[in-house]
């Protein structure tokens, strides 16, 4: 399984994955601290994209997670086209993309690609029926362990403060640049 993008969605699909018995699950970012993150706490590789095309991420992705064929399931929790035209270059013949993350309202992506691998692309929002008693479950069963997640703590009357910090942390993430690949 590949899961493209690191922060707290991602992260969460490998976790949930590795608790599921899925034995590789590999993440993909472009920020080292959230790939050192997702080492520490799940997954089994991590790779970090280059400026390159699709095509030939792809290829790395594949070689650094040792998937000759491809993934059977990839997960884009970022949105970016860069990132989902690499899962759908990276996805086994005949696998599955689900594409949870959402950036712009209306990207490019190799659908030839997609339909030369009798692939199956599939849109994700949120959750759905049975979700919450699944998560509820995999914690309770100490499978999947959330405290990792924790950055910060703030006092209730810091909360000010805390949503402050999540804008300033979300406009810093947002200004850098995913890639000068073509998608």
């Amino acid at each position: 399984m590949l899961v493209l993008g690191a922060g707290p969605i991602g992260i969460l699909c490998g976790v949930v994955a590795r608790a599921f018995g899925v034995c590789i699950v590999a993440v993909i970012d472009i920020i080292d601290a959230r790939l050192e993150f997702a080492r520490s706490y799940a997954v089994t590789a991590t790779y970090k994209m280059e400026p390159v095309s699709p095509e030939e991420s792809a290829l790395q992705i594949m070689a650094a997670a040792d998937i000759d064929q491809g993934a059977d399931v990839v997960i884009d929790a970022t949105g970016a086209q860069v990132f989902t035209s690499t899962g759908i270059y990276a996805m086994k013949k005949g696998g599955a993309f689900a594409q949870a993350g959402l950036g712009a309202p209306s990207i490019q992506f190799p659908v030839a690609q997609l339909c030369s691998k009798e692939g199956v692309y599939r849109g994700s929002f949120r959750y759905g029926p049975g979700d919450h008693k699944t998560a509820i479950e995999l914690m309770t069963q100490q499978r999947v362990t959330l405290k990792e997640l924790i950055a910060h703590r703030y006092a209730f009357t810091e909360a000010e403060i805390a949503f402050e910090h999540s804008r300033v942390w979300s406009s810093v993430k947002a200004s850098r640049p995913l890639s000068t690949a073509r998608a």
